[in-house]
């Protein structure tokens, strides 16, 4: 009998153990990270305006978390982008979305804003907006920085564009989210 005791003991306290150990995720999770992408973007630059420019295109790579829990390392990313450069020295107004992918299921939409000089880059705000799969009813936010430069372009009627005053091209970037706070209910 004695034995049979500590049996059903032990079996009870490994399922008190493995319950407790599923508890942070039934009850949500909370995290920082420091994470960037060096990301490949692509778009059109058309003029709008003497010295004003309106850029619509898109920024993609891979999101690599350098210090916190590593959720989202490696996780896709693309974010759709319209900015518009003003002055002979541009200053930019830049605004987005992006969806971060682990996996096909599971998904983190966010809203950006930031602005800056072209060239310089632009400071703002990433705001998270929702999700799908394990990342259902996220939120969140960091500041954010992203670096661009377009390496490669093509005058629109070279690219066989009617237009004139389009110009497509092709970069890279730097998205840097210093402190990104998120909740997972």
């Amino acid at each position: 009998m004695v034995r049979s005791r500590s049996f059903v003991t032990a079996v009870m306290m490994a399922g008190v153990t493995l319950l407790a150990a599923s508890l942070p995720d039934a009850l949500g999770v909370e995290a920082t990270v420091r994470a960037q992408s060096a990301a490949r973007g692509q778009g059109f630059f058309f003029e709008i305006g003497q010295f004003r420019a309106l850029f619509m295109g898109v920024l993609h790579g891979v999101l690599y978390v350098e210090s916190g829990p590593d959720a989202l390392d490696g996780a896709a990313i693309i974010c759709p982008v319209t900015y518009v450069l003003e002055g002979v020295q541009p200053t930019l107004a830049a605004e987005g979305y992006c969806t971060i992918t682990k996996g096909q299921d599971h998904k983190i939409y966010a809203r950006w804003t930031c602005s800056g000089a072209a060239l310089m880059g632009c400071r703002g705000r990433l705001t998270l907006t929702g999700g799908t799969g394990r990342f259902a009813g996220i939120t969140g936010e960091s500041d954010m920085v992203v670096r661009s430069s377009f390496v490669e372009f093509a005058d629109s009627k070279a690219a066989g564009q009617s237009g004139a005053g389009v110009v497509q091209e092709t970069g890279g970037a730097l998205l840097i989210l210093p402190a990104l706070r998120y909740r997972i209910p």
